[in-house]
C-alpha cells in the first residue's frame, strides 16, 4: 500500500513527450503566479474595502445613541437599527449570490483556475460590502477546493493510465483496502468521488458502516478515512439496489454532493465529534483530582450538562446540512422539506436523523459514551448519579433541539415565498448556510420587516 501511495503522489521517472509538455505548461503558469504571490495580490486587492461588520456596526449604533440628546435617542435608535437590518440583509444576500456564482463556475468548468475564482470574490466583495473575515473565508474555501480537486484528478488519472479498463476496481482497493465483490461504478465530480454499488459488503467498505445497515441506505456521505491522503470528505455512496432505475439516483447523488460543496464554505466536521467530547472530558476531569465527594458530583453534573449542550449544537449543524442538501437536491426533496408534517416526520421522528442515538463514539451513543467516560475516570461509585444526570440533560437538550429545528423549518418556509428564493432554491440554501440553524427565524423576521416597509 505504501508503494501505491508513493506512485500516486510522485511522478514516475520515465515520462512521455506529452507529459513533459504538460509539465512545462504548468511550470510557465507557476512562474506567472506562485500561490504566495497570488494570495498576496488578492489580499492587497481587497484591503481597500472595509466592508460591513455587523458586530462593529451594532457597537457604533450604541455609541451614537448614547451620545445623542435623551429626547432624540429613541428615534435615532429606531432609524439606525432599521438601516443596520437593510445592510445586514443586503450583505447576506450578497454572500449567497457569490456562493452560487462560485459553485456555478466550478460546475461549468471544474478546472477553473484559482486566480479566476479569487478575482470573482475581489470583484463582488465591494458590491456586497463583504468584510475582511468573510473574504478570508471565501479565499480559504477556494484554496481547499483547488487542492482537493487537483488531488482527485491526480488519483483518477494515475489509475486510468496504470490500470486501463480495471482502473475503478483498483482505485476502490487502494481507497478502501479490498476489491469490490459486486458491480461498482464511479462518478467523478468537481470535488467528489461518488461510488455506486449493489452489494452491501461494498457499501460497508465505502461507508465504514456495519453491513446490516447498508440495505436501508439510499445515499450517504462517507466518514471513512481514505487510505489515500488529500481527499478527506469527498467520498459519497449511492446504493443502486434502493432504486428501480439508475436514472432515479440523480436527486440522491446531488444531495450527497451538496454536503461536500457546502462544507467548503462552512465546514461541518462529522468525523470530529468524538474528539470534541474527549476535549470536554479533559477540560472538566482535570478539576476533579483532589475534590471532595460533593464537589466531584457537582463537576460531573457540569461536565455532562456542558457536553450534552455542545453535542446538541453540533447535531444542529448536522441537521442544518441535511436540510440544505435536501433543498438543493431536486423537486421531491424540496417538496418534502417545505411541507410541515412531512419535514418533521422525516427529520425529527425518523431514527436515521436522531443524532442523540447515533453510535458516534466507538459504537456507543451519546448517553453510553458519557457514562463510560465517567466510569473510566472515576470508577462505578458515581454510576447512579451519572445515569440520572445524563438522562435529564439529554431530555432537556433534545427538546431544545426539536424546538430549534421546528422554528428553523418555519423560517425556511417563509423565506421560500420571497423573491428570488421562491424560484431559486440554490440561492435560498446559500443564504441560510451563512446563518446557524437557531438564527434562521431572526433572518426571516428581518426580511419580513423590510418587506413590510
Amino acid at each position: 500500500m505504501n508503494e501505491i501511495k508513493k506512485e500516486c503522489l510522485e511522478p514516475e521517472k520515465e515520462v512521455s513527450t506529452e507529459e513533459l509538455e504538460e509539465k512545462e505548461k504548468i511550470l510557465r503558469l507557476a512562474e506567472a503566479w506562485s500561490d504566495e504571490e497570488l494570495n498576496q495580490h488578492f489580499s492587497e486587492t481587497i484591503q481597500e474595502t472595509p466592508g460591513f461588520d455587523p458586530e462593529k456596526e451594532l457597537e457604533e449604533i450604541k455609541n451614537q445613541v448614547r451620545r445623542a440628546p435623551v429626547h432624540e435617542q429613541k428615534r435615532l435608535k429606531r432609524e439606525l437599527v432599521a438601516e443596520f437590518k437593510r445592510e445586514f440583509i443586503n450583505q447576506r444576500q450578497g454572500i449567497a449570490e457569490l456562493m452560487v456564482e462560485l459553485e456555478n463556475s466550478i460546475r461549468r468548468n471544474p478546472d477553473t483556475a484559482k486566480d479566476e475564482l479569487l478575482d470573482l470574490v475581489s470583484k463582488e466583495a465591494p458590491v456586497y460590502q463583504l468584510n475582511q473575515y468573510q473574504i478570508e473565508q471565501f479565499r480559504k474555501a477556494i484554496e481547499i477546493y483547488c487542492q482537493k480537486h487537483q488531488t482527485i484528478q491526480k488519483y483518477v488519472r494515475y489509475h486510468q493510465d496504470r490500470f486501463k479498463e480495471n482502473w475503478q476496481k483498483e482505485f476502490f482497493r487502494n481507497l478502501f483496502g479490498e476489491y469490490p465483490v459486486g458491480q461498482i461504478d464511479l462518478k467523478v465530480g468537481p470535488i467528489t468521488l461518488c461510488w455506486f454499488f449493489r452489494e452491501p459488503k461494498d457499501g460497508a467498505l465505502i461507508l465504514d458502516m456495519p453491513e446490516k445497515l447498508i440495505p436501508n441506505a439510499k445515499g450517504i456521505k462517507s466518514l471513512n478515512p481514505s487510505k489515500l491522503p488529500g481527499i478527506e470528505g469527498t467520498i459519497n455512496a449511492v446504493n443502486l439496489k434502493a432504486f428501480e432505475k439508475y436514472e432515479e439516483t440523480g436527486e440522491t447523488e446531488k444531495h450527497e454532493e451538496s454536503h461536500s460543496i457546502d462544507e467548503l464554505f462552512f465546514a461541518v466536521d462529522f468525523s470530529g465529534i468524538g474528539k470534541k467530547l474527549e476535549e470536554l472530558k479533559e477540560k472538566h476531569f482535570r478539576k476533579m483530582g483532589d475534590k471532595k465527594n460533593i464537589e466531584v458530583v457537582t463537576l460531573i453534573e457540569e461536565f455532562i450538562s456542558r457536553s450534552v449542550m455542545e453535542m446538541r449544537r453540533l447535531f444542529q449543524k448536522f441537521i442544518k446540512s441535511e436540510i440544505l442538501a435536501r433543498l438543493k437536491a431536486g423537486s421531491r426533496q424540496v417538496s418534502d422539506i417545505l411541507t410541515p408534517d412531512i419535514a418533521e416526520e422525516k427529520l425529527l421522528e425518523r431514527t436515521v436523523y436522531d443524532y442523540f442515538k447515533k453510535k458516534f463514539f466507538d459504537e456507543k451513543d451519546l448517553s453510553e459514551a458519557l457514562v463510560n467516560l465517567v466510569e473510566i475516570n472515576l470508577g462505578r461509585a458515581y454510576r447512579k448519579k451519572t445515569l440520572e444526570t445524563v438522562k435529564k440533560a439529554i431530555v432537556q437538550e433534545k427538546e431544545f433541539y426539536k424546538y430549534n429545528v421546528r422554528d428553523a423549518l418555519a423560517a425556511l418556509r417563509y423565506l421560500a415565498k420571497i423573491h428570488p428564493y421562491d424560484y431559486d432554491r440554490n440561492k435560498l440554501a446559500a443564504l441560510l448556510s451563512v446563518e446557524s440553524l437557531a438564527k434562521w427565524p431572526r433572518l426571516a423576521i428581518m426580511f419580513k420587516e423590510i418587506e413590510n416597509k
